[in-house]
C-alpha cells in the first residue's frame, strides 16, 4: 500500500519546466575590430580590455494564445561585463558574464508559467582564440580560430 501512494504522489508532482537560455548578444571580448562582431584580430601580446555594455529588450518573450498575447518576459535590461587578455601576439583569452539587471512580466501562474525573477546572472562564458594569419604578417586577411564554452 506505501509503495502504491508513493508512486502515485511522484505521478501528481509535477516537475518545472527547465530554464531556457534567453540572452542572444555575446560580445567579442578582446574588441580589437568590433565589440559585437568577432572578426580576426587579436589584442596585441600583454594586453587586457574590459568592457562594461548595456542593453535593454522589449517583449523578447511572448505567450500567445487565441490570439492575445502575454508577456512572459516583457522589459530586460542587462549589463554585459567582459574582459580579454592575450597571453602571446597569437593567442587571447576571454570572459563573458551577462547580468540581468531588471526584467518584468506578466503573471502567467494560470498558464503553469512561473514569472521570471527581476535580477539574475547569465551563463558564463570562456573562450581561447588562436591567430592563424594577421594583416600585417601574412597580407591583407585577419583570421583566427575561437573554441568558446558556455
Amino acid at each position: 500500500m506505501l509503495s502504491l501512494v508513493l508512486a502515485s504522489a511522484t505521478t501528481l508532482a509535477q516537475t518545472p519546466l527547465p530554464g531556457i537560455e534567453l540572452e542572444r548578444l555575446e560580445l567579442n571580448p578582446g574588441a580589437e575590430g568590433s565589440l559585437v562582431v568577432s572578426l580576426g584580430q587579436l589584442l596585441p601580446a600583454g594586453q587586457y580590455r574590459a568592457t562594461v555594455a548595456m542593453q535593454y529588450a522589449h517583449d523578447p518573450l511572448l505567450f500567445e494564445r487565441d490570439g492575445e498575447a502575454f508577456r512572459v518576459v516583457g522589459s530586460r535590461a542587462t549589463t554585459h561585463l567582459a574582459v580579454a587578455y592575450s597571453v602571446t601576439n597569437w593567442l587571447q583569452f576571454g570572459l563573458q558574464l551577462p547580468v540581468v539587471a531588471f526584467q518584468s512580466g506578466s503573471d502567467l501562474a494560470g498558464e503553469n508559467i512561473t514569472r521570471p525573477a527581476s535580477f539574475a546572472l547569465g551563463t558564463p562564458s570562456a573562450s581561447a582564440r588562436v591567430g592563424i594569419l594577421t594583416q600585417d604578417n601574412e597580407g591583407g586577411v585577419d583570421l583566427a580560430l575561437e573554441m568558446g564554452v558556455g
